[in-house]
């Protein structure tokens, strides 16, 4: 069992299978796959070194639309459905099969609150590093902000 800082999700304790799939298999996918690649190797390396691994069962909540502001997650494995709301419009879904793929990075820049819920479709890995994390390496790296908002595009 693993102790993790993500207090919204409703998840306190998880527990790994030993074949699923290790943090540093999960680090290594992170670093080859999405947005990652495409920024500096100290920044991508540093980043990734401050995740931790994360285990949601079909159905579990990573975070939900209108959480407070919170750090980001990657896909390492697995498929994330994500709940899109906009305050005009019932709520819109999405499915995310693709590792590497990140969420998060809206709320990280602005600080407002969560616009995006993601929901386990089935057994999921994701990394996780949490939004004081994110902001400290900010602080003292500031020309690493321009490698963050890479993950929008």
């Amino acid at each position: 069992m693993q102790d993790i800082d993500c207090p919204w999700t409703g998840i306190s304790r998880l527990f790994w299978p030993a074949d699923l799939i290790s943090l540093s298999a999960a680090r290594e996918t992170a670093a080859q796959h999405g947005w990652l690649p495409r920024t500096d190797a100290a920044f991508a390396r540093t980043f990734l070194e401050h995740c931790v691994l994360l285990l949601l069962a079909p159905g579990d909540t990573a975070c939900r639309v209108g959480d407070p502001p919170g750090g980001m997650f990657g896909l390492v494995r697995g498929n994330l459905g994500a709940i899109i709301s906009r305050a005009e419009r019932s709520p819109y879904v999405a499915h995310f099969p693709r590792p590497g793929t990140w969420f998060g990075e809206a709320c990280a820049i602005t600080g407002q609150p969560r616009r995006v819920g993601l929901v386990a479709v089935r057994e999921t890995a994701l990394l996780y590093i949490p939004l004081p994390r994110i902001l400290e390496l900010l602080a003292a790296r500031p020309e690493w902000w321009r490698y963050l908002a890479l993950v929008t595009l």
